[in-house]
């Protein structure tokens, strides 16, 4: 498990936040948009896919719960 390639804080040599000055009313009241949800797309199928390898029970819908594994 040692040789598993994981996401290090220290593998980041720098992190750079941009804030781009533009306001869009019709996205939301605040005039805000965010792009930081565009990384996070995969989570969730990733981890219902290691529940399924781990317990043979494939959970479609979230949230995953315990009720769920145990049909």
């Amino acid at each position: 498990m040692r040789e598993a390639a994981t996401t290090r804080p220290l593998v980041f040599a720098r992190l750079e936040v941009v804030l781009v000055p533009e306001e869009d009313n019709f996205v939301n009241p605040a005039g805000v948009k965010g792009i930081g949800e565009l990384g996070n797309v995969g989570t969730a199928a990733a981890v219902a896919n290691a529940v399924y390898h781990a317990t043979g029970v494939r959970v479609r819908q979230l949230p995953i719960r315990i009720e769920k594994l145990l049909v």
